[in-house]
């Protein structure tokens, strides 16, 4: 999406770009932000389904730095990595998998 509009009531964020985050983080009004997990299943069940299901919180520290240093977590290790190349969310995800991997 190139600009949110005024009258823009969700956010779908589906790729986690880092210039849909910032966009979003200067909107005085910020749209409710959903997975796409929300569309699919409007549109399965023909109907407007509950958001708080489907929510994503873009305030998360998660999202202030993609790849925040997490203290279980010893990144020296050569088995912890995160592909640079791939989109912020992606490597978001890896890391959670990762970290609630070495917790287990």
């Amino acid at each position: 999406m190139k600009n949110f509009g005024l009258t823009c009531t969700h956010l779908v964020f589906k790729d986690g770009t880092v210039a849909t985050l910032n966009q979003y983080r200067q909107l005085e009004t910020k749209p409710f932000v959903v997975g796409l997990q929300w569309i699919v299943e409007c549109a399965e069940k023909l109907q407007h389904l509950d958001e708080t299901q489907y929510a994503i919180s873009l305030e998360d520290d998660i999202f202030s730095d993609f790849l925040i240093a997490d203290s279980s977590v010893d990144e020296t290790d050569s088995s912890f990595s995160i592909d640079s190349s791939l989109k912020p969310l992606e490597r978001a995800r890896r890391r959670q998998s990762t970290v609630a991997t070495s917790r287990s």
